[in-house]
């Protein structure tokens, strides 16, 4: 049982370790879509802020007009009482009555809605403070992310660089070394060539006076009365 345990345990940690495999690999892409989920969902609370601030307008506006109505019968509810006509005041101030009591609820729901929405506007703005600094944050990883690739295939590159330059160098060594073997055996041949055509070279200059040949008789006899 106990085998079977750790078997289990090696197991799950196998799993856990390659999704953290596939995860660490596809990091950036994993990023960008967590972005873009809270982007779609911070949209789809903006939409019911919206919704919210919409309602508030709307009862702003009620109550306002509630207000201009019950001034209004208030006005005509006194104006009958002075007039004598107490049927007619108390029918109109029961209408302010039913009036005053409608704007109260209105204005208790449009409490409602402009508390509310002024909690999710702080909410709302604070959430896109946020994307915006992850976003920035994103951008700059991806940046580093790319150098980095970019560096290493630099890396990667002068490595094959160096061994390509340095068996070009070797291969040119070889090229000049044969090179040099070749110009010395035509030089060779092309003294080998002049001695066997006629004389060399030399012997045809020492004769013609331009070499002097300290070996030759004549400079001999000269070096020895040099030295009386």
């Amino acid at each position: 049982m106990k085998a079977f345990k750790k078997l289990w345990t090696a197991l799950r940690g196998g799993v856990n370790d390659a999704a953290e495999a596939v995860a660490d690999s596809q990091g950036l892409r994993i990023l960008e879509q967590e972005l873009r989920d809270a982007s779609n969902d911070q949209e789809k609370a903006k939409q019911s802020l919206a919704s919210i601030i919409a309602k508030e307008t709307l009862q702003k506006k009620r109550v306002a007009e509630l207000n201009t109505e019950i001034e209004d019968l208030s006005k005509k509810a006194l104006l009958a009482q002075q007039k004598g006509n107490v049927e007619l005041a108390l029918e109109i101030a029961s209408h302010v009555g039913q009036r005053t009591q409608e704007r109260d609820n209105q204005a208790k729901m449009m409490e409602q809605y402009s508390s509310f929405a002024e909690k999710q506007r702080g909410i709302v703005l604070e959430t896109d403070r946020r994307i915006k600094t992850a976003r920035q944050q994103a951008d700059m990883i991806a940046a580093r992310e790319s150098i980095q690739k970019a560096q290493l295939n630099v890396m990667a590159s002068n490595g094959d660089s160096v061994s390509g330059l340095n068996s070009a160098m070797d291969s040119l060594n070889r090229i000049r070394e044969k090179q040099d073997i070749r110009e010395a055996e035509m030089h060779a041949r092309e003294g080998l060539e002049n001695e066997t055509n006629g004389k060399s070279l030399d012997q045809k200059m020492a004769e013609a006076g331009l070499i002097d040949d300290k070996y030759s008789a004549e400079s001999v006899l000269a070096s020895l009365k040099a030295k009386q």
